[in-house]
């Protein structure tokens, strides 16, 4: 993972940045780091820059880096017989050949941002074509 420097952060978000530190190593800073993320306001999140974004992506994968333990989507839990076995699909950075990078980040939302425009496009043109 290349260094991301958090400053602008601090300086545009004190107040983001002051609760990132304050929860730092806990499942509260993960969640909290991938709720910047999410738009849970339907639609009405205006979003950060694309440098703020990349800051947070490289604090997530810092986070995740150093406190793999609340990462729950990097372990499966598989049943054998009785017992569960849990099996990590967490790798090493080196056997990632480096992580997941902002790019891949990016490639995700904007597959995400590109289907739910196509889902409001579709309801427009079934509101549209409904319209007498």
């Amino acid at each position: 993972m290349n260094k991301v420097d958090p400053a602008e952060l601090f300086t545009k978000y004190p107040h983001i940045a002051k609760r990132i530190t304050m929860i730092w190593g806990s499942p509260d800073c993960r969640e909290l780091l991938l709720s910047l993320i999410n738009d849970s306001r339907g639609g009405d999140r205006a979003g950060f820059s694309p440098e703020i974004a990349k800051i947070i992506f490289a604090l997530l994968d810092k986070h995740d880096e150093m406190y793999p333990q609340f990462n729950k989507a990097a372990h499966i839990e598989v049943p054998f017989g009785f017992t569960q076995k849990k099996i990590s699909t967490t790798r090493t950075v080196k056997e990632n050949n480096g992580g997941w990078g902002i790019i891949h980040y990016a490639i995700i939302i904007f597959i995400l941002i590109l289907g739910v425009s196509a889902y409001k496009g579709y309801m427009f043109y079934l509101e549209f074509t409904a319209s007498p």
